[in-house]
């Protein structure tokens, strides 16, 4: 999350008068950012002084986000605050609730990363190397052992993702059930050996994988990146499609195995003359999801043996589907 908050200040030090380009690789860009900046520098109007600093000093951002460390992690928590009450406020519009929000920071900050890789140990899976500490996972199947702790002291991303597994054991729960996107399938046979190497069950973690989407606007794909701040959120699919017709198509499409390994979701506003479908509403939105779908019958017509290449569902503004 550290690039998080030197991202936003870097959209302060152009408020401050930098003339640099914001850098292309290695930071958020988006207009999200240079909001939260905004916003930030609103609140804590000291912030500028120290972005004035930063744009005559001429140090590297490393060298003075580590001088101004306390700063830059109130910058960080801000921005993590932020956007994290958007995401719960678009999941809450997706109908999807959430009982326990986990922070990652809490595995660091409550010992549980520690406590995860003493039990490791315990079992004979950890060993040191070249300053490291390392899973010793090809033992358990996985294609390569995996470092967990860097020689610089600073935990990877697989010591913490172990630590929260072993965080919902030690909670009393039997069974994980992971959902991931598709493109994380080769983190599966390590994960479930880490399970192992916690004296579990391999079979007590799930996972799910789901397939990737891909959104159609006018025609055309939308191309997203997160840290170059082009993506579609959830919010606009549901304010334009309807939280049930989003539901819907996500649930239906984006486990597809097989071929169907895309789910494409078109866009677009399609306008009704008076009374055509059901006299009450005149605007609707149109959802198309790519072939994959079974079909029983279309308007009594046996359909099982159909060929589908596309199929349009219509949706009243309420985000109920609306018959053939």
């Amino acid at each position: 999350m550290r690039v998080l908050g030197e991202s936003v200040f870097l959209r302060l030090t152009e408020k401050a008068g930098s003339t640099e380009a914001f850098p292309e690789e290695g930071f958020y860009e988006g207009d999200y950012i240079a909001d939260l900046a905004e916003e930030y520098a609103g609140l804590d109007p000291d912030v500028m002084d120290l972005a004035r600093e930063y744009v005559k000093s001429g140090e590297s951002l490393d060298n003075f986000s580590e001088k101004y460390r306390q700063i830059f992690d109130r910058l960080t928590d801000f921005a993590q605050s932020r956007i994290m009450e958007g995401i719960k406020a678009d999941l809450d519009e997706f109908k999807v609730r959430h009982e326990v929000w986990f922070s990652e920071k809490s595995l660091d900050d409550g010992g549980l990363v520690d406590r995860a890789l003493r039990r490791m140990r315990e079992q004979g899976y950890i060993y040191d190397q070249d300053g490291a500490v390392w899973f010793n996972s090809e033992k358990l199947g996985d294609d390569k052992n995996r470092v967990l702790i860097k020689s610089g002291g600073e935990n990877t991303y697989f010591a913490a993702d172990i630590a929260y597994h072993w965080n919902k054991f030690d909670r009393g729960f039997d069974l994980l059930v992971d959902i991931w996107g598709a493109d994380h399938h080769g983190y599966v046979p390590r994960m479930k050996a880490a399970v192992e190497a916690l004296g579990r069950r391999r079979d007590d973690l799930a996972v799910v994988l789901v397939q990737l989407v891909s959104l159609i606007k006018n025609g055309q794909p939308v191309a997203m990146s997160t840290r170059k701040g082009k993506f579609i959120t959830l919010k606009e699919v549901v304010d334009e499609a309807g939280a049930d017709a989003a539901r819907f198509t996500s649930a239906d499409a984006a486990v597809k195995s097989g071929d169907n390994s895309i789910m494409n979701i078109e866009l677009k506003d399609v306008v009704f003359p008076e009374g055509t479908v059901d006299g009450s509403e005149t605007h609707y939105i149109l959802v198309e999801a790519l072939p994959g779908w079974m079909l029983a019958e279309v308007n009594g017509t046996d359909a099982s043996t159909w060929t589908v290449t596309t199929i349009t569902v219509y949706f009243d503004s309420g985000g109920n589907p609306l018959p053939a």
